[in-house]
């Protein structure tokens, strides 16, 4: 007599990230605060980069700049904006089911 057993197998499908709310360009007088804000989906939950021209940012090399991904609300706040922080930034959101973007461009005006 032989065993019999059955093996089910439950995985969830991943799903890729999705923008449902993208970056919107800003303009800010120097001294001022500017802020980016964006909300991604997906499964698992994105892991989350940022670029200016295309060179990647962080806290770490930008240490005056506030960086947030709170249940998928992402954000980038300058708390006191600067003339050199004008750029065109994006945000990347990654998982293992694939990558999703969104750029804006920031331009801080000197005061008059």
């Amino acid at each position: 007599m032989s065993d019999r057993f059955d093996i089910e197998e439950n995985r969830e499908l991943g799903r890729p990230p999705h923008f449902t709310q993208t970056l919107v360009s800003a303009v800010a007088a120097c001294g001022d605060e500017a802020k980016f804000q964006g909300i991604v989906i997906g499964w698992p939950s994105p892991e989350v980069t940022w670029k200016k021209d295309g060179v990647p940012i962080s806290k770490t090399t930008n240490p005056e700049l506030t960086f947030s991904n709170i249940g998928g609300h992402v954000s980038l706040t300058f708390p006191t904006s600067q003339l050199e922080h004008s750029g065109k930034y994006m945000c990347t959101a990654k998982n293992s089911s694939g990558v999703a973007t969104s750029s804006a461009q920031l331009v801080v005006r000197r005061m008059l």
